[in-house]
């Protein structure tokens, strides 16, 4: 067995844990000057990002305690 790498359309780095939903993987992906939060579609193999406005961008900066979580399917975000 071998890992393969895969095209990302965004280069960024997984911030904290992520938590994964019907088979898709969200986490907060930081990046050169800002924070998005990640999916990663374990299916398909495919990447997308969730459009943020300021207001959400400073509550997923990396000092902070946000976390993801799963809510009865539903991604959910914790302070």
């Amino acid at each position: 067995m071998s890992w393969r790498k895969l095209n990302c359309p965004e280069n960024h780095y997984p911030i904290g844990e992520g938590v994964c939903i019907d088979e898709v993987l969200y986490y907060i992906a930081g990046q050169a000057k800002t924070v998005k939060i990640a999916c990663f579609d374990v299916r398909n193999e495919n990447f997308s990002f969730f459009k943020t406005d300021s207001s959400i961008m400073k509550l997923l900066v990396p000092s902070s305690p946000t976390k993801l979580i799963n809510y009865k399917g539903k991604l959910i975000r914790r302070d």
